[in-house]
C-alpha cells in the first residue's frame, strides 16, 4: 500500500512541477482534439488553474477545512490500510491515500500559505472540473471500491482460488 502511495505521490509531484513550469500562464494545450464537433471542446486539454475550494472550486473561503479533513482521512486510510489482506484492496487504498496527500502537500506548502494552499490542476475534459494526478487516484480508487464492496470483496480476506 505504501509504495503505491508514494508511487502516486512522486507522479503527482512531477507533474504538477511541470504544469507549473510549462503551463502557468500560457494558452491551453490540447492534446486530444473535439471528436463530435467543437461546440464540447477538445476530448482532453491542459488548463493552468490554482483551486484554492474542492471539486470544481466549492468552499474556495475554506481551504482550512479541507486541509484538515485531508489529514484526518489520510490517518483513516494509512490505518485501515494496514488491515487488509486483499491486493486489490491495498492497491486502491495505496492510490487513495496518495492522493489524499498529494493534494494536502499543495495544501501546505503553496501560496497562499500552510493550510490555505491552492490545489494545481491541469487536466481538463468537457462538461468536467478541471483535475490532476491525486484526483484522478481518489476517484478511480474510490469508484474501484464501490465496486468491490458492491461484489462483496471483503477487504480483510484474501480471495478464494477456484
Amino acid at each position: 500500500m505504501l509504495k503505491i502511495a508514494i508511487g502516486v505521490i512522486a507522479l503527482d509531484l512531477l507533474t504538477k512541477v511541470l504544469a507549473v513550469k510549462y503551463l502557468e500562464n500560457q494558452p491551453n494545450v490540447v492534446l486530444i482534439p473535439a471528436v463530435f464537433g467543437e461546440s464540447a471542446g477538445p476530448l482532453l486539454q491542459l488548463t493552468f488553474i490554482r483551486n484554492p475550494g474542492a471539486a470544481f472550486g466549492l468552499g474556495a473561503s475554506t481551504t482550512w477545512v479541507f486541509t484538515i479533513l485531508a489529514i484526518l482521512i489520510s490517518v483513516y486510510i494509512y490505518r485501515t490500510g494496514k488491515k487488509v489482506v486483499r491486493l486489490s484492496w491495498a492497491i486502491c487504498l495505496g492510490a487513495m491515500l496518495g492522493g489524499a496527500l498529494g493534494n494536502l502537500i499543495d495544501r501546505i506548502f503553496r501560496a497562499p500559505g500552510v493550510f490555505r494552499g491552492a490545489v494545481v490542476d491541469f487536466f481538463q475534459i468537457p462538461y468536467w472540473a478541471i483535475f490532476n494526478i491525486a484526483d484522478m487516484s481518489v476517484t478511480i480508487s474510490a469508484v474501484v471500491i464501490a465496486i468491490m464492496t458492491l461484489f462483496g470483496k471483503d477487504p480483510y480476506q484474501k480471495s478464494e482460488k477456484k
